[in-house]
């Protein structure tokens, strides 16, 4: 999503709104907009930390196979080593 995504328009000339109608408005929307932003770089975090996550899941398993993997090679030693 674009950065700007929730940028606010220009107050309109032509409203039909009393100057105090049309600041509160403005106010409204600039806070709503800050909002959205937040919530837009949160969802951007989370998305960061699933991917971490995913990695770091990734990262377990294969510290799980190497290990298997060097245990069974011990093992193998073991047996070659042994006098039969």
């Amino acid at each position: 999503m674009p950065q700007n995504a929730f940028s606010l328009q220009g107050d309109v000339s032509h409203a039909c709104l009393a100057l105090e109608w049309r600041t509160l408005v403005h106010q409204h929307a600039k806070t709503l907009s800050a909002m959205l932003q937040r919530i837009q770089t949160a969802v951007a975090s989370v998305n960061q930390r699933i991917d971490a996550l995913s990695l770091q899941a990734l990262a377990t398993d294969a510290e799980r196979l190497l290990t298997a993997q060097a245990q069974q090679h011990i093992s193998l030693e073991r047996e070659l080593v042994q006098p039969g």
